[in-house]
């Protein structure tokens, strides 16, 4: 299922459709199939012009991304829960240095709310999402090297390495950790994540309180900046895998509701 989820998935992928689309029409025109070829071809040039002159990763990522507002933290909190993806095992092991992606608030604002919470668990939950890892190196070892650094404890660290994907993530997180009733867990992972992962939590039996981070759209158009069609490409891209995460873990009943609502 995992080895499923990641070919469809790159199948489907906005921006690889895209480019799809083009080298199948480019090759049709030079058959007899040309009238096809023309067919896609306009396709795929409406699908840029949309691109370019609606904000259609406004309208894709922003409901997302305001699903769980950032709340008020309460004084005591027993754990920090952090989601891998932001981090990039191959580069860290080749220079040595941890290094994080597009998502790198995923793990600064852990760190800042782990220095603001000294009473609080880090937890770091991430292994590898390569149906064949290049290298034995996982997103736990990043992660570690990371914190480390940057003055956490040992004895404050918790990393699970055996996650794949999102709701693994969960489950394997719950195991390690066997959280009580009534304790206070904090979810950090990016706002458009945010609903999948809190209806993962729910589903598993475990009261988290979310707190998003890695915000890639403004509020409202007047707040989004100007951005170049690649721009917005790559936010449609993690905007639809959003969508289709939501939808398939529904469909396998990995989450309760579509589209979770906050404190339900």
């Amino acid at each position: 299922m995992f080895a499923l989820s990641k070919l469809v998935w790159w199948l489907l992928q906005p921006s690889r459709f895209w480019v799809l689309v083009v080298c199948l029409s480019t090759f049709l025109l030079f058959s007899s199939w040309f009238r096809l070829g023309r067919w896609l071809l306009l396709v795929a040039t409406v699908m840029v012009l949309l691109t370019l002159s609606l904000p259609l990763h406004l309208y894709l990522a922003r409901p997302l991304e305001s699903r769980f507002p950032i709340l008020e933290l309460p004084e005591k909190i027993d754990g920090i829960i952090v989601l891998g993806g932001a981090v990039d095992q191959i580069l860290t092991q080749t220079y040595g240095q941890a290094s994080l992606n597009g998502a790198a608030e995923r793990m600064t604002e852990a760190l800042k709310l782990a220095q603001l919470h000294p009473e609080a668990k880090l937890v770091f939950s991430g292994g590898s999402a390569e149906v064949n890892p290049r290298s034995n190196f996982k997103e736990s070892d990043v992660a570690i090297q990371f914190f480390r650094d940057l003055g956490i404890s040992n004895d404050r660290l918790v990393l699970e390495s055996k996650s794949r994907n999102t709701y693994e993530n969960v489950l394997y997180s719950k195991e390690l950790l066997k959280p009580q009733e009534g304790e206070i867990w904090l979810l950090v992972t990016s706002a458009m994540h945010m609903p999948r992962s809190v209806g993962i939590f729910r589903k598993l039996d475990w009261t988290v309180l979310p707190y998003p981070v890695d915000f890639r759209v403004g509020k409202n158009r007047a707040t989004d900046p100007p951005r170049f069609f690649s721009d917005k490409l790559s936010i449609i891209d993690l905007a639809s895998k959003e969508w289709l995460g939501l939808l398939s873990y529904k469909l396998m009943g990995r989450i309760d509701t579509f589209f979770p609502l906050p404190g339900k």
